[in-house]
């Protein structure tokens, strides 16, 4: 197979799982429906991924490394940082919605260790939280984190009903409450 057509069908398996989230719960789908929708053989699949786990593993992964790309910038605290970062989350929407909701992304974890690393390799941002909020022990930065992370998991799971701006607005006010 030439590396084109590998790179079309893998890119076929993973949007046909990304579309069949967006039908069914994560359980309900087989490997035979992803290959059904993505036209492609199941020799085919089981050339390029292990099972269907592999496969939403990996578009997870992708997913949340582009997230990560932004968000790494180390710019939590400044608010068009994070609407560059809820704008990439919108655009790229069926794929952020189809990962966190396969439970085996675990993609409120990812996305809380995602900030935490980036709170932890701040060290300035870390020591700012814990002076601010008094709590000098890092159960406060896995706090924010969770609230962070719920604020844009909500987000996602109600289809982007608010804009990115209002999004940013109250993750702004949360982070008022833990280190302005």
């Amino acid at each position: 197979m030439s590396k084109t057509r590998q790179t079309h069908s893998i890119e076929h398996l993973k949007e046909a799982l990304i579309d069949l989230l967006l039908e069914k719960e994560y359980h309900k789908i087989t490997v035979g429906n992803i290959t059904k929708k993505a036209r492609v053989s199941r020799g085919t699949f089981y050339q390029h991924f292990l099972d269907k786990d592999d496969l939403a593993y990996t578009i997870g992964e992708e997913t949340l490394q582009r997230f990560w790309n932004i968000l790494a910038q180390r710019n939590l605290d400044k608010r068009e940082k994070v609407i560059e970062a809820l704008e990439h989350i919108q655009l790229d929407f069926k794929h952020f919605k189809a990962i966190s909701q396969a439970s085996h992304v675990h993609f409120s974890k990812k996305v809380q260790d995602l900030i935490k690393n980036i709170i932890n390799n701040n060290p300035a941002l870390k020591k700012r939280i814990k002076q601010h909020t008094k709590v000098d022990n890092d159960i406060i930065i896995q706090v924010f984190c969770a609230s962070f992370e719920t604020i844009i998991s909500t987000w996602i799971k109600n289809s982007l009903k608010e804009s990115p701006s209002e999004v940013a607005d109250t993750i702004m006010k949360i982070e008022d409450i833990f280190w302005k």
